[in-house]
């Protein structure tokens, strides 16, 4: 007797190993491999190529039981994105890696390492553990005559800091999210030494060629993490047969939502381990110069962007929410999700009048050491505002969820724990703002309030939780005897080991920083070298 066909590719018995094979390849390829390139990528190690070639070589495996896997099974998913999306990655990944060698092949590797301050562009982290002793902070009296803007108040430490910078460059805050062009081509050695041989055009500078190219690889690696995490999800999708005719519509909205949670939630995580401390998003101060040109740059905060972010979706979902009954009539649950969206464009409008006012406070503050040159106007300021109001939107919207009415008893019980979670990162939030309300932060180096890895984690398990709480998924809890005390501590146990994967990350990128400045004699000055230069 013949088995009945299998609804989806998990029931499916047919070759199921190899589609766990195919599974473990492109979760070591993308989960594993990617990240690391991506990290290596920033600290301009050249670890980078074998990350490169572990991630192709796992691609490539994955691609094969793939491949293999939908030879032997029928077609249970018809117009899947999933198998498109994952071709459009492969193209991806193998142009990022032809755009390194071609960087490779163009860096002229006779250059001597020199540093320039100039060519350092703004520090992604801040590796308080190799300058903990050589902390540049400023009193507490110092920040409160400076008022809003944090204007350090003594002149001879300004031209100090100033004249030492320019005597020698390589300063405690040399770590940049790109190092220098000069410090890279000295330190990296000529790859494919066969390659000398081949002309060069010169129509072409490589002044100009080589930073195109190393945006572009960086671009890549940025749009591979988006595709790889929205693979995962189509292929989540597919294996279990999910999203049909208008369920798609539920399923995106709450795989989107719930996708951009968990990324706020990653880096907020990422902010916490000291990343942006060059923006002054590590809840750290930042160094600009003042001048009247550089005025925005001074005013973008990270709670700028939250309340921007905002009220763009507020704007863009105000009529996707009926999408799945259109033509229909409005019922009160559309009403209730367009209420949200209202709620998101006047917050976000609150939100956006509240930095735009303090920024404006800030540009205009002007400082009575007109005298000084440009170059001596140094100010240090907040890379962070205490604003309430992105907060109080996720506390609300937390609160509204929580108590959201669903058709069955699970689907109720997994909105109310993505509530909670909601919830309780606005609260660690608020506590976030009145530590830094008491003890603002004195340094450019990042400050790692403890209440924000709360905040990370319940970010991220909030969105987790959103996206597994659509009504697909709920029919497939409820059919398979599974509760949603069950899904949730699944999702808890897998966003601590995504946060834990995240600050061991940050990690590698240090090391790797570490290793190529110390290839090239780099050292990194204590406070006393420094004011004695």
């Amino acid at each position: 007797m013949s088995l009945p066909p299998a609804k989806n590719y998990f029931s499916e018995t047919t070759g199921s190993t190899i589609l766990y094979i195919h599974i473990g390849f492109m979760t070591l390829a993308w989960v594993g491999a990617l990240p690391i390139l991506a990290s290596l990528t920033i600290a301009r190690s050249n670890l980078a190529r074998y990350a490169r070639i572990l991630l192709l070589s796992l691609h490539a495996l994955g691609t094969v039981f793939g491949v293999a896997y939908n030879s032997k099974t029928p077609d249970l998913y018809q117009k899947s994105s999933h198998h498109s999306l994952a071709w459009i990655l492969s193209t991806i990944a193998l142009l990022e890696t032809i755009s390194s060698i071609v960087r490779r092949f163009w860096r002229n590797p006779s250059s001597k390492p020199t540093f320039d301050a100039r060519s350092e562009s703004d520090p992604l982290v801040q590796s308080s553990g190799s300058f903990q002793d050589s902390e540049e902070s400023l009193d507490d009296n110092q920040i409160h005559r400076s008022g809003e803007n944090y204007l350090p108040s003594l002149r001879g430490h300004r031209r100090m800091r100033t004249n030492s910078i320019s005597a020698n460059s390589h300063s405690p805050y040399d770590f940049a999210f790109f190092s220098s062009r000069a410090a890279i081509n000295g330190r990296r050695k000529w790859p494919f030494p066969w390659t000398k041989r081949w002309p060069k055009p010169k129509i072409i500078s490589p002044r100009r060629f080589v930073p195109s190219t190393t945006f572009t690889s960086t671009f890549f690696v940025i749009v591979m993490i988006s595709l790889a995490f929205t693979a995962f999800c189509t292929g989540i999708v597919t294996m279990a047969g999910i999203f049909y005719g208008n369920h798609i519509f539920n399923g995106l909205a709450h795989f989107i939502k719930g996708g951009v949670f968990f990324f706020f939630g990653v880096v907020t995580s990422l902010r916490c381990a000291g990343c942006f401390a060059g923006l002054g998003w590590a809840w750290n101060l930042k160094a600009t110069t003042y001048s009247p040109s550089r005025k925005w740059s001074r005013s973008i905060t990270m709670e700028g962007l939250e309340c921007s972010l905002i009220f763009i979706y507020g704007i863009t979902n105000v009529f996707l929410e009926h999408l799945s009954g259109w033509g229909k009539a409005w019922t009160a649950r559309d009403l209730e999700h367009v209420a949200i969206t209202l709620l998101f464009i006047g917050g976000g409008l609150c939100g956006m009048m509240v930095e735009s006012r303090a920024s404006w406070t800030l540009s205009n503050k002007q400082t009575p050491e007109d005298f000084l040159t440009l170059n001596e106007k140094q100010v240090l300021i907040p890379g962070y505002s205490t604003n309430p109001v992105p907060a109080l939107i996720i506390f609300l919207l937390g609160t509204i969820l929580g108590g959201h009415h669903q058709g069955s008893t699970e689907s109720t019980m997994m909105h109310k724990w993505f509530g909670n979670f909601l919830t309780a990162a606005s609260i660690t939030r608020s506590i976030t703002y009145v530590l830094l309300y008491i003890a603002p932060a004195k340094s450019q180096l990042p400050t790692r309030p403890p209440s924000e890895f709360i905040t990370s984690f319940c970010l991220m398990a909030g969105g987790l939780t959103l996206m597994a709480s659509n009504e697909d998924t709920i029919d497939a809890m409820i059919e398979h005897d599974l509760n949603a005390m069950e899904v949730t501590t699944v999702t808890l146990g897998i966003t601590a080991v995504v946060m834990a994967w995240c600050l061991a990350l940050v990690a590698v990128k240090e090391w790797a920083q570490r290793r190529e400045d110390a290839k090239t004699g780099g050292r990194i000055w204590s406070q006393s070298e420094f004011t004695a230069a």
